[in-house]
């Protein structure tokens, strides 16, 4: 005597398995969307960062001469070289000098996030 499958039994199994997939597949676009926002944001901050630290380096020359840094195109630029991610935006670049003393503010967006950053830096 043989033994088989019914219609009924395969039509269990085969919605079972195409619940299965459906979990998983949900599963898998959660995990992708919360890679590509954590990865946003970590390079926000990777950039902010960077920036902050390179106006502390460079204060004497954002006090004394702040034209050397431009933004265009959405990037940062000072002295010919590119200071932030190909993958993020500058905006809202402004230095304001005050004395012996440069307030500079500025935001990076990347990947649907956004960060306003603001320094003060000073002559040594």
């Amino acid at each position: 005597m043989k033994r088989a499958f019914t219609l009924v039994e395969l039509l269990i199994y085969m919605a079972l398995v195409g619940l299965f997939l459906v979990v998983l597949t949900n599963i898998l676009v959660t995990i992708l969307e919360t890679q590509a926002e954590s990865a946003a944001v970590s390079l926000v901050d990777i950039d902010g960062r960077y920036i902050l630290a390179r106006l502390a380096y460079d204060a004497n020359t954002v006090v004394l001469s702040p034209q050397t840094y431009t933004v265009s195109g959405g990037n940062l630029w000072a002295g010919g070289v590119r200071l932030n991610s190909y993958d993020s935006e500058i905006s809202g670049w402004s230095i304001t000098r005050v004395d012996d003393t440069a307030r500079v503010s500025f935001t990076i967006t990347s990947g649907g996030r956004s960060r306003m950053f603001s320094t003060a830096v000073g002559l040594r």
